[in-house]
């Protein structure tokens, strides 16, 4: 019978935080790219475009 890493995992001794000598620092995982977000491309088509119209939205919005 042999003995898995996976069985031992949770039995290793935590460090005392004394211990630890080096500080650990976040690294960024990805570069971000630059887009807008209004841009058709990025969005894609206005889902709620036929729903309301904007002329209508904006009116409304007037006298609030």
């Amino acid at each position: 019978m042999s003995l898995k890493d996976n069985e031992f995992i949770y039995h290793e001794k935590v460090p005392e935080l004394s211990g630890i000598r080096e500080e650990i620092k976040g690294v960024p995982l990805v570069k971000p790219i630059q887009f807008r977000i209004d841009d058709p491309e990025v969005a894609g088509p206005d889902i709620f475009g036929r729903l309301v119209p904007m002329e209508a939205h904006e009116a409304s919005s007037l006298y609030r």
